[in-house]
């Protein structure tokens, strides 16, 4: 532990924000568990230096992906969903891509804890809902896996005329 104590205090003296994120993501799985939870909060306030909309979303893609990898599933689709779409599919894929990535272990984890699952659904499908209603389809389509795991078979087409009841309302 004292090696990974001087990798991360060379790491936090990376003068540029995005950068010093980047490094952060790749060193979080060679931590031990008692330093990775704490490299994590760093990692996403230093998300919160960076300026530029596309460079904070493609850091927040990167560790999105990253906590997948470490079973991290609810902080992974936390972040995810704060990813901004815009110009950003040329970099590192959308939103919706992030969420696509997520999707198997939120199948899983609606079949072992659906209560759980479906707390997490309504502040997820709450935030999604505020972005542009393109966006908000694509990443419907993105988790229509979890959406049938949480609602049945039945709930893909209830969405489907939802969408175009709100579309004859709003066009």
């Amino acid at each position: 532990e004292p090696l990974h104590r001087k990798v991360l205090s060379t790491a936090r003296e990376i003068g540029n924000a995005y950068r010093r994120a980047e490094t952060l993501i790749e060193l979080i799985p060679h931590l031990a568990d008692s330093l990775r939870e704490e490299m994590l909060q760093e990692t996403l306030a230093t998300a919160q230096e960076i300026h530029s909309v596309l460079e904070v979303s493609s850091m927040l893609a990167k560790l999105s992906f990253r906590l997948i990898g470490l079973g991290h599933l609810v902080e992974a689709l936390v972040v995810a969903r704060a990813i901004e779409n815009q110009s950003l599919a040329a970099v590192v894929g959308d939103r919706a891509s992030a969420l696509t990535q997520l999707v198997p272990a939120f199948v899983k984890w609606i079949n072992q804890d659906k209560p759980a699952a479906y707390t997490v659904w309504k502040e997820t499908l709450h935030i999604l809902a505020s972005h542009p209603r393109q966006d908000l389809l694509s990443d419907l389509g993105a988790l229509s896996p979890a959406i049938v795991a949480l609602g049945g078979e039945e709930a893909m087409p209830e969405i489907f005329r939802a969408i175009q009841d709100v579309g004859h309302w709003w066009p």
